[in-house]
């Protein structure tokens, strides 16, 4: 079979972003014949500071068996909030690259076909030292929304590695153009996702009129307005409650906001779950509101209509 290496989306729990379609991706790919070797490099984190997510990545192991498929995690110097600074696209890259070199060139002298790299900020920088074998970059909407809109640096390597690949996938329209936009005409292709479903999980309304919302707390995503809003609504429903699905950065700043609006007794935060579990929750929920002023396709809809929940 051929072999593919998948960069920069995996499954550990230090990894915020991680999805489980890389984890279909593996399965998928093993089951057709292929051979697959992935590396997720993860920023280096310094020991002894409390911070839950410098924690995890702490514990991290530096391989993992997924599927019959290891996953490599080498360490990088990250350069956190620095990283919009000039120049720093390029000296991140650099520190990218230092981490991903010994594996890149064991995949090139072992005769494998193909790369595959999850967005093209850092994991671009692999393109064009993997010839002759082909490229293939997932490209997500971060990349494209926040990261290059607010630093020249990055979109200039972003919209270099787009034209570079062999064939970039996006998963929708939208997000092609906006793909288009920003590097001009490229290999680019619409390869929609899809989503499980759960034929047991039926709907199940709770006894209390539940508003529910699933997203990474994210700024464009609006969840501090889902929550003022929330309230509001709450004068008029006093026993309605709010559930938030999801773990990331603005959580902790949307968790203060529930307590200064009066609200923290009605709004539940259940952090990160397990897909299954997240559809059990909306199974029980009377209505699913995300009011992200920006989605590239934005599955977590789908997945609500899945479970007969309103959007």
């Amino acid at each position: 079979g051929e072999s593919a290496a998948l960069m920069a989306a995996g499954l550990s729990p230090a990894i915020d972003m991680r999805g489980v379609r890389t984890n279909e991706q593996f399965r998928l790919l093993v089951e057709l014949g292929h051979e697959v070797r992935a590396v997720v490099p993860v920023s280096w984190a310094p020991p002894g500071v409390p911070r839950p997510s410098w924690r995890r990545r702490r514990q991290l192991p530096s391989i993992e068996v997924d599927h019959g498929v290891e996953i490599t995690h080498p360490r990088f110097l990250g350069l956190g909030p620095a990283r919009r600074l000039p120049g720093a696209a390029v000296a991140q890259r650099a520190l990218y690259w230092r981490a991903l070199r010994p594996e890149v060139e064991l995949f090139v002298r072992s005769g494998g076909s193909i790369v595959h790299v999850h967005s093209c900020g850092l994991p671009g920088v692999v393109l064009d030292r993997v010839r002759p074998a082909k490229s293939v970059v997932s490209m997500w909407d971060h990349e494209l929304f926040d990261l290059a809109p607010g630093a020249r640096g990055w979109e200039r390597v972003i919209a270099d590695s787009l034209r570079r690949a062999d064939a970039v996938v996006y998963i929708s329209d939208t997000l092609r153009r906006a793909g288009e936009a920003l590097a001009g005409p490229h290999a680019a292709r619409v390869i929609p996702l899809a989503i499980d479903e759960f034929a047991d999980v039926t709907p199940a309304p709770s006894p209390q009129f539940t508003v529910l919302t699933a997203a990474r707390p994210i700024d464009r995503k609006h969840i501090a307005l889902l929550i003022d809003s929330f309230s509001r609504f709450l004068v008029d429903a006093p026993e309605a409650r709010l559930m938030i699905v999801g773990d990331g950065p603005e959580r902790s700043r949307l968790e203060q906001q529930a307590q200064r609006r009066g609200v923290a007794h009605a709004v539940e935060f259940t952090g990160r779950l397990e897909q299954r579990a997240v559809r059990e929750c909306m199974a029980r929920a009377h209505v699913f509101v995300l009011p992200s002023v920006r989605e590239s396709l934005g599955t977590v809809y789908f997945e609500a209509m899945s479970v007969k929940v309103p959007v």
